[in-house]
């Protein structure tokens, strides 16, 4: 994974613990920071001897000057706390180019937007791309905070409201104050009832897009599907990972062939360690944000032998039965594999 030096361009603080960052991308870095709207990028940064990457969505849009992220400091967070107390403007981070696969659909003329807290970021392009670029789209927004202080893009969301006044309607809960929507969080009834009142213009969605916490998505998704919109129609991007990991119990060694920039490694590592852990403690430069098993930087395939992930919340059905794993959760059940992070 390839870091580039961008600088600081703009911060903008929401309120007391978070913020957007925008980054200035030099001309000769425009192809490689081009980006689809609902991609993110990844930071890499040292705290004392240890190299720590995160993973932040883009909230700006495609043709804008500068690529935005917005940061929400959590409890023990080393990247999001040094951003919320520490960055300045003009400031240099080391950033990677944009990844991911939860981009928009530029072909659906009805969008539903489901998110809570920090997850209204990588929404936020996507609503605003499309608004943009399509006529005829109408897009539907459910947000869920704890209170309307603590809103993430409030302004962004507004301007959207009165520009495209016509094709965009918002619902806000919160769960700690009385003044939007409903009170309380996102739930089955806050979703049934949105779509049959204030968002009912935009008719049934073509492509709904969930961002938030995992209870939230899965009551999300699972509130959608009883309604009838297919699997397929419904995406969703997570920012933390479930803790609840699947045991995978393998012992011994493999011999592991890795192809990656080019280049053909072949190494033996212990069964019981991730994938990834192994080739980073051998000097082998894999791809990798997150390790939670929620972002898509670490993914390879498998060409030959079997591994079983602990966790995955990224990876469809299929993908994996052609032999797709995220490596940062993957532990071998062969005695040899062989890997591919260059074609995926």
């Amino acid at each position: 994974m390839n870091f580039h030096s961008l600088t600081i361009s703009k911060i903008e603080r929401f309120n007391a613990d978070s913020l957007a960052i925008s980054l200035a991308i030099p001309t000769h870095l425009k192809s490689t920071f081009r980006f689809e709207p609902g991609q993110y990028i990844t930071f890499r940064h040292s705290v004392g001897e240890k190299e720590i990457r995160r993973s932040y969505s883009i909230a700006s849009v495609p043709k804008d000057e500068m690529i935005t992220v917005g940061i929400k400091e959590v409890a023990g967070g080393l990247f999001s706390t040094y951003a919320n107390k520490t960055l300045k403007e003009g400031g240099v981070l080391e950033v990677a180019a944009p990844e991911g696969g939860f981009v928009l659909d530029k072909e659906a003329s009805s969008i539903l937007a489901i998110g809570a807290g920090s997850g209204i970021t990588p929404l936020l392009s996507i609503m605003k791309a499309a608004l943009s670029n399509n006529p005829n789209v109408k897009v539907g927004l459910i947000y869920g905070n704890q209170s309307e202080r603590s809103m993430m893009f409030k302004d962004s969301i507004q301007e959207l409201s009165q520009n495209f006044s016509d094709r965009f309607f918002a619902v806000h809960t919160f769960s700690r104050e009385q003044v939007g929507d409903y009170f309380g969080r996102i739930d089955r009834g806050v979703i049934l009832h949105a779509l049959k009142n204030k968002l009912a213009g935009i008719g049934e969605p073509d492509k709904t897009y969930l961002c938030g916490p995992e209870t939230m998505i899965h009551l999300a998704k699972d509130t959608l599907l009883d309604q009838g919109i297919a699997a397929e129609h419904v995406l969703f991007e997570l920012f933390v990972a479930s803790e609840n990991a699947k045991d995978i119990n393998v012992s011994g060694m493999a011999s592991v062939r890795v192809l990656l920039d080019g280049e053909t490694h072949e190494i033996q590592v212990p069964k019981e360690e991730f994938l990834l852990d192994s080739l980073l403690e051998q000097g082998i430069d894999a791809p990798y944000s997150c390790q939670g098993g929620s972002c898509s930087s670490c993914i390879c395939k498998i060409t030959e032998g079997s591994a079983d992930m602990a966790r995955n919340q990224v990876l469809t059905d299929n993908e994996i039965t052609n032999g797709f794993i995220l490596s940062c959760q993957a532990k071998i059940t062969s005695t040899t594999i062989a890997v591919d992070f260059d074609n995926v």
